[in-house]
């Protein structure tokens, strides 16, 4: 491997780098804040419609955030989240 292929490399592992960076400080937390408002939009009403009853909606949702890191970056705001949905 020459000096020119060793810096390609470089440039490409220090860019990649770079992304990863982007994504995991700009970019991750919008996605997650935007994959919870779907979360709400779409899975909470199929929720209330086809269990019998409110506790039942709540348990089926719950079963989702706890295996959503989404969800579970709220931490202990996750429980009381979940009580207030209506």
């Amino acid at each position: 491997m020459d000096w020119f292929d060793l810096r390609i490399f470089l440039i490409g592992f220090v860019g990649s780098a770079l992304v990863e960076l982007f994504w995991l400080t700009v970019c991750r937390g919008p996605w997650r804040a935007r994959h919870r408002r779907l979360d709400l939009m779409i899975l909470w009403p199929a929720c209330k419609q086809n269990e019998p009853d409110l506790d039942h909606a709540k348990a089926a949702f719950a079963m989702h955030a706890f295996r959503d890191l989404a969800w579970l970056e709220l931490g202990d705001e996750l429980f009381p989240f979940i009580d207030r949905l209506t």
